[in-house]
């Protein structure tokens, strides 16, 4: 179609062929793991191939966004993004190297998982619950942030936008 051609013409056009493939050779290969019975617990598997597939698409946009159309991400946005990482990893630290719960078992089972950690009530899970909220948070607010300098850009004409996946 006409419309598939002239996105072949755009330089973004490869990286976005590139991504897009990125991300289903990630999801195939989590998938495959699966299968072969190495994610026992069905949200571990989710929250690993969403948490992939979101970084991959956070990749595509800010390399479309600062490599491809030039453009500058504020200081407030760059700060934004590094505490949003810094809080995605220490919230993966505790998802798996506090693993605590076992949903295979009883309720009462998995509850002798627990360990107190802060003031004798709060374990590491839900320290994990705390901080992934504070990071999917600050995820929010970096993307909200991240095209405020474009405010005054006149969006009428279409090659303007950034193209979804």
């Amino acid at each position: 179609s006409d419309k598939i051609r002239e996105m072949k013409g755009r330089p973004e056009f490869k990286y976005q062929a590139g991504f897009f493939g990125l991300g289903i050779v990630a999801t195939g290969c989590i998938a495959l793991t699966a299968m072969k019975g190495y994610w026992t617990e069905q949200a571990m598997y989710n929250v690993f191939a969403l948490s992939a597939d979101i970084v991959i698409y956070m990749c595509y946009y800010i390399i479309t966004k600062c490599i491809l159309r030039k453009e500058k991400m504020k200081t407030h946005v760059v700060v934004t993004m590094v505490a949003s990482f810094l809080t995605w990893m220490v919230s993966f630290i505790f998802f798996f190297g506090f693993k605590n719960i076992n949903t295979s078992v009883s309720p009462a089972e998995s509850r002798c998982l627990n360990k107190a950690c802060i003031g004798g009530f709060i374990d590491g899970h839900d320290v994990w619950h705390c901080l992934s909220a504070t990071a999917i948070f600050l995820t929010n607010v970096m993307i909200l942030l991240m095209d405020d300098d474009l405010i005054d850009t006149p969006t009428d004409c279409d090659s303007a936008l950034i193209p979804l996946l």
